[in-house]
């Protein structure tokens, strides 16, 4: 592995809370993008605007199809094909270019509707490609190919980087660009793609996307939810946790905090940080999500395969809010039953897409604890509230703050409450999961120093485990209790102090 520190998506324990949080908030903004109608059957796998309103997306079988009207539909046109159809790029209303399988190469000066064959002089599948202006561009394909044009794609010489296949390319400029692949391959080039240097390798992991914002920052997307990026143009990169274990296959950033990415299962994942939280924003088990693509701040389009399942059109998903910062009115917060609710309201809203709830101690960081959906646009007034039940948090000094967003990706800081957070009491919670086989997770407050027990009943009243039995001091725990070897049935587990008692049920189902 070179230059990169990577974890999978799904197999740290100190990140199971944000975990919950992920799923709890996966519904929340789900109403952003809306279903256009394909009228095809094949894998959809690129798509690119000249402005709002036109684009093309290819596919295979070499689909080409084309909208003049933002997507609301979508007219097929004859690519003069049958190969499946990986990239297209237009310069401007009449003049493109496609490539794909078998080393094809199209172009059209007539908004295509037809197009004519151009020579790539290979006959292996081109993957991905990108270009700087309307004479210099690359495209990269299997087995390390690198073909380059200088004349707008007239005409192409070939290089290779290696054994393994290129699934995509980005440049900067003339000079200055990067591929990804198989076997978790990222190259580099500063001489506009004579040589390449190998800057990452992350082993039997395809990686299939990457997106850079500027000549230090990007990102590169793969297989079983990796996420990886740069801050220092690709010299080194650093895994970020996705929070999935799928594939994913498409990441786009607006600028350096705010980006997407999409993939199998219908994976979509946000940030508004930059990647230091990825946010679940929707997942099913109908379509993948193939490619996302944003023509501005407030238009962007997601395609992909058809429903597995349900036998449904190619998927495509539209989007169109852009937006300016929301006018926060109040926000303030409240103890009730020893939880912190946070209330706060807003004047009007554009476009706003939500807020994350920050919080910090003295001695830590800020972090991101939930995420509440917005009202979108308003000119009434609208008012929040969010709950946090601070277990697992000490008492002492705390401040929260809301990072509201926009859909465009811009943002907002609140200014900060300042709260001192005494430590709940004496509090027995509900067992998690519940039901549960055979393993479950109790939780437990004491507010001071003493003997504690914690044991379990069946439901005669016999004990069938001690869980604690021990002095203990202030503060919160948690305990794991394992029923492998007991019946199916209903539990009790009764938490004991010197001056408190209370029990909650369980349910072991086998």
């Amino acid at each position: 592995m070179k230059n990169f520190n990577f974890f999978y998506g799904g197999h740290m324990k100190k990140y199971l809370t944000l975990l919950i949080i992920l799923f709890l908030s996966s519904n929340l903004i789900n109403a952003q993008w809306y279903n256009q109608s394909s009228g095809v059957y094949e894998n959809l796998y690129e798509t690119f605007f000249i402005d709002q309103n036109t684009g093309w997306i290819v596919g295979a079988n070499g689909r080409i199809l084309k909208t003049t009207n933002s997507g609301v539909s979508w007219i097929p046109k004859s690519s003069g094909t049958n190969y499946a159809l990986t990239f297209i790029k237009f310069f401007d209303s009449n003049n493109g270019i496609i490539a794909g399988d078998g080393g094809v190469i199209k172009k059209s000066t007539d908004g295509g509707n037809s197009w004519y064959d151009v020579s790539s002089g290979v006959y292996i599948r081109i993957q991905e490609g990108f270009f700087v202006n309307t004479n210099v561009g690359w495209l990269v394909g299997n087995f390390g190919l690198v073909l380059k044009t200088t004349d707008g794609g007239s005409s192409w010489q070939s290089s290779f980087t290696g054994p393994f296949n290129n699934y995509w390319v980005y440049f900067l400029d003339v000079n200055i660009g990067w591929v990804c692949g198989e076997m978790g391959e990222v190259r580099k080039t500063t001489d506009g793609g004579n040589s390449w240097e190998l800057k990452a390798q992350i082993g039997q992991i395809t990686l299939w996307g990457m997106h850079f914002v500027n000549e230090n920052v990007g990102w590169f997307v793969g297989e079983y939810g990796t996420i990886g990026k740069t801050t220092n143009g690709g010299e080194t990169w650093f895994g970020q946790f996705s929070s999935t274990v799928v594939n994913l296959r498409s990441v786009f950033f607006s600028n350096t905090e705010f980006g997407w990415v999409v993939g199998k299962d219908e994976t979509r994942l946000r940030t508004s940080n930059g990647g230091i939280t990825w946010i679940l924003e929707h997942t099913g088990d109908d379509y993948e999500y193939l490619n996302i693509y944003f023509f501005d701040n407030s238009k962007g389009w997601i395609i992909g395969t058809p429903g597995y399942l349900s036998g449904n059109q190619s998927v495509i998903l539209f989007t169109d809010n852009g937006g300016l910062p929301v006018e926060l009115k109040t926000f303030n917060y409240e103890f009730q039953n020893g939880d912190i609710i946070l209330n706060w309201s807003t004047a009007t809203e554009i476009n706003n897409w939500g807020f994350e709830i920050e919080r910090r101690s003295l001695e830590d960081d800020w972090r991101t604890i939930a995420f509440v959906n917005g009202k979108g646009t308003s000119t009434e007034l609208q008012e929040y509230s969010y709950t946090d039940d601070l277990f697992g948090v000490q008492p002492g000094l705390y401040f929260y703050r809301l990072k509201q967003i926009d859909y465009s990706g811009s943002y907002e800081y609140s200014e900060e409450l300042e709260i001192n957070v005494p430590l709940k009491d004496f509090s027995l919670f509900q067992n998690y999961p519940n039901p549960f086989n055979p393993i479950t997770k109790i939780k437990y407050s004491i507010p001071e120093s003493g003997h504690v027990s914690l044991i379990v009943t069946d439901i005669l009243g016999k004990e069938v485990s001690k869980l604690v039995d021990e002095i203990i001091e202030p503060g919160y725990y948690e305990t794991e209790f394992n029923g492998e070897k007991l019946s199916s049935g209903l539990y009790f587990y009764t938490l004991s102090s010197e001056k408190n008692s209370t029990t909650r049920k369980m349910l072991l189902m086998k």
